[in-house]
């Protein structure tokens, strides 16, 4: 039977840990979700007539909180010229500064920073230093 679609998520760090083990079979599926991705990244960014040289990309969401660069390396080698951006906000942080520069409300981002929660592959991390230097206007 298997885990369900939606539960299948969890075995993406198993997966990932396998990969950097050695396993050829967890290797073959990070590269492949790798090039799907990057692949799916560089169809957005045609669509929009965005130039990938310099272009930023931000590989955010659960599976890139992974430590490991197999599946960004993965995902990058498709956008050729593009800038990776690792350890960054969660989405809602954005969102967050937007509503704020709205309101015109300023605010300091690494309170804001302090206060958001993100992911990793071991779990919630209650520090936000890592992206706390945000080039919103709040």
């Amino acid at each position: 039977g298997g885990l369900a679609e939606d539960e299948q998520d969890r075995l993406a760090p198993v997966v990932l840990d396998a990969a950097d083990a050695g396993d050829a079979v967890a290797r073959a599926i990070v590269a492949e979700k790798g090039h799907t991705l990057g692949s799916q990244a560089r169809a957005c960014a045609a669509q929009v007539d965005l130039p990938l040289e310099g272009t930023r990309i931000v590989l955010t969401g659960g599976v890139f909180g992974h430590p490991t660069e197999r599946l960004a390396e993965a995902t990058m080698a498709e956008l050729p010229g593009a800038v990776p951006i690792r350890h960054g906000p969660p989405p809602v942080a954005g969102a967050l500064l937007l509503a704020y520069d709205r309101l015109g409300i300023r605010v300091d981002a690494a309170a804001v920073a302090a206060g958001l929660p993100f992911p990793t592959s071991t779990g919630w991390r209650t520090s936000s230093t890592l992206w706390a230097a945000s080039p919103s206007k709040a």
